[in-house]
């Protein structure tokens, strides 16, 4: 930070926190403000929404469906056990205001949007860094039942919102199914070690179930010569 304008901040580590958090697990900023230590397993990895805050009270959710279990990243874990106070309660706030005080959203706005020119490209709201994680997410290609649980955001709303970064349900797993479908361009067959027909070629001459093997005739008749459907050779 090398302007005027940002020489007037100082580091706040909860500060720092908070913008990693939001950006990393994709709560509220009312969820985030709202949690205590007792919300925090550091050794799972996990914290749990279970109160909102906002205008300096604190409240239940947004949605029923907003009161979950939000997994962390090792990066969220470590950074929130660097700023985790020696001695906390259970009731102690994790996010806290330059006063030592609990966060209030709103609070943090004007140094957050005083950032544009010393961090930030855009004016983004906060609520942009739910946005952000959301999009990244499913551009990654996670799974979004599991997206759903992690950011109490229903699939009729991501698919609304969000829909420009989902994939195309399905297309991956055609290209499975294809890999098992049989060709109808014509191969050079290979013998397996000791002169052994392979399975391919034992259907194909009729040596297993002639109805599967019949399935093959069918579907690849560039590929055979017209073989028999036994090795008595009989038609």
């Amino acid at each position: 930070m090398s302007s005027p304008v940002c020489a007037r901040f100082h580091p706040h580590p909860p500060y720092h926190a908070l913008v990693h958090f939001l950006f990393w697990t994709g709560t509220r900023p009312s969820e985030a403000a709202g949690l205590r230590w007792g919300d925090v397993d550091l050794d799972a990895g996990i914290v749990r929404i279970v109160r909102s805050r906002h205008l300096w009270e604190d409240s239940a959710p947004k949605t029923a469906q907003a009161a979950r279990t939000v997994e962390l990243l090792p990066e969220t874990v470590q950074l929130l056990k660097e700023m985790q106070p020696l001695r906390v309660t259970p009731d102690t706030p994790v996010f806290i205001n330059t006063n030592g005080a609990p966060l209030e959203p709103n609070s943090f706005l004007k140094p957050w949007y005083a950032l544009p020119t010393c961090a930030r490209d855009s004016p983004a709201g906060l609520y942009a860094m739910k946005d952000t994680y959301i999009s990244t997410a499913l551009t990654a290609g996670v799974n979004i039942s599991w997206l759903e649980a992690q950011t109490g955001v229903r699939y009729e709303t991501l698919r609304r919102h969000y829909g420009k970064w989902l994939r195309t349900e399905g297309a991956d797993q055609l290209e499975k199914l294809a890999r098992l479908a049989p060709s109808f361009a014509p191969k050079r067959r290979r013998r397996a070690q000791g002169g052994e027909f392979t399975q391919l070629e034992k259907c194909e001459r009729g040596d297993l179930n002639p109805h599967g093997c019949l399935a093959h005739r069918i579907l690849n008749p560039a590929r055979l010569p017209i073989p028999p459907l036994s090795r008595e050779g009989k038609r």
